[in-house]
């Protein structure tokens, strides 16, 4: 059984997940930076993983007390140097800058390049803390999207998920429900008997839905799989009947998502969220892969 704990590590802030000292020493050592992903299925069930994540997530952001070493400064220098060879010739950057990284990042965004492996640095200069003062939330927003977008790829590929694509017909019928128009029953019931069936047997779906549509779809798919995934199609690139996931994990985030049953395994974790004492959460090891 992998253990993660939520506990208090002197120099780290007020709040850290570790994993279980039986774990790697490299494990050990970064296991502070651990994010664990899901998405709510559905309003109001706060003992989804989602809204565990999100809590952790924050946890996390909330008490970085790092600085950025020359290394880290250096490594996106050197990668934009050769990535992106006329961003590093017009964008002048001291190594030391918060608006230089930030503006390096953006025009990185603007070009179409990946900053997924420097999520780290984003978000140590993005901080709250480490700025005392509000981040640049269009990079560090950007940064958590690509980061989301790559914490699909694993599952995908081991077979824990599958892919659907939802049409924009039947995310209409979801949004009818969620608004209660009269014309709204039939329909639904036309969606989640066609939703029971194509979803029987699958492993925890992932349903892409059109954009803006993905509050509603979540609410109505909750009756037939709960434990399904439902994205915003902005959230990746649809070709054909494949789905490309952009951007790879960032250097130093270690990742871990359930295959099966978020809700039995997290439904006490919103209560330890917070608490400053040690706290043990306990996924399946077989549905945990510390590996990626």
């Amino acid at each position: 059984m992998i253990r993660a704990e939520l506990m208090r590590l002197v120099g780290f802030g007020p709040r850290e997940i570790l994993v279980d000292a039986r774990s790697s020493d490299a494990d050990v050592r970064h296991a502070w930076e651990l994010l664990v992903w899901g998405e709510p299925t559905a309003v109001g069930d706060h003992s989804e993983i989602g809204i565990v994540a999100d809590e952790i997530e924050r946890a996390i952001l909330h008490s970085l007390s790092l600085v950025l070493s020359p290394d880290d400064i250096h490594e996106l220098l050197e990668f934009v140097r050769l990535e992106a060879p006329a961003i590093y010739a017009s964008v002048g950057m001291n190594p030391h800058s918060r608006m230089g990284v930030l503006n390096v990042c953006r025009e990185l965004l603007r070009d179409g390049v990946s900053i997924a492996p420097f999520s780290r640095i984003v978000e140590l200069v993005g901080s709250r803390e480490y700025l005392n003062q509000d981040p640049d939330r269009a990079v560090v927003e950007q940064v958590r999207l690509e980061r989301r977008r790559s914490i699909v790829t694993p599952l995908l590929q081991n077979g824990t998920l599958t892919v659907m694509e939802m049409s924009l017909g039947a995310a209409a019928a979801c949004v009818e429900v969620d608004s209660a128009s009269d014309s709204g029953d039939r329909r639904l019931n036309q969606l989640t008997a066609r939703l029971a069936s194509d979803l029987t047997g699958r492993d925890r779906p992932i349903i892409v839905a059109p954009p803006g549509t993905r509050p509603s779809v979540s609410l109505v798919l909750h009756q037939v799989r709960p434990d399904a995934i439902v994205l915003d199609e902005a959230e990746v690139r649809i070709e054909a009947v494949t789905l490309r996931v952009d951007g790879i994990l960032g250097r130093g985030i270690r990742v871990a998502t359930l295959a099966s049953e978020p809700r039995r395994v997290w439904r006490s974790a919103i209560a330890h969220v917070h608490g400053d004492d040690v706290q043990v959460l306990e996924p399946d090891s077989d549905a945990v892969d510390w590996n990626w």
